[in-house]
């Protein structure tokens, strides 16, 4: 399982792009629409934070309290990203 977001590493050359207040996760002949929260998630793969302190950060930035929920749904878009083959995951050891 993912601890840390430093665990993920991105395999294509997609770029995040900010159109008036919409997010964009574009490159390789691809488009995603996101949320700000898919934002601020892909902004931080590859960034030595954990997956705990990623929901904390997420939590306190939009006063959302529930942090399983948040948890999920981090784990959620991750397994998009990969299975969309946007990321790939580095298990330790």
């Amino acid at each position: 399982m993912i601890d840390n977001l430093i665990q993920l590493k991105r395999k294509t050359q997609m770029q995040i792009r900010k159109l008036q207040d919409q997010f964009y996760l574009v490159g390789d002949g691809q488009c995603y629409e996101l949320n700000i929260t898919g934002a601020v998630i892909v902004n931080n793969i590859e960034k030595d934070i954990t997956i705990d302190d990623l929901c904390k950060k997420i939590s306190e930035k939009f006063s959302f309290p529930d942090i399983a929920q948040i948890r999920a749904d981090v784990y959620s878009f991750i397994e998009f990203l990969c299975n969309e083959g946007i990321i790939s995951y580095d298990s330790p050891g």
